[in-house]
């Protein structure tokens, strides 16, 4: 899914993901999205 392309590593369950990791994918792809809706 979306979080193994993030990390280019294959994560089967959420549960793999550190607290740490799991902020920066959030707050990555709330800039992705904010750069796409300026972008748009």
């Amino acid at each position: 899914p979306l979080c193994s392309q993030i990390f280019r590593r294959d994560i089967r369950a959420s549960s793999e993901l550190t607290q740490a990791e799991a902020v920066k994918v959030l707050g990555f792809l709330k800039q992705k999205a904010s750069e796409q809706k300026v972008a748009a």
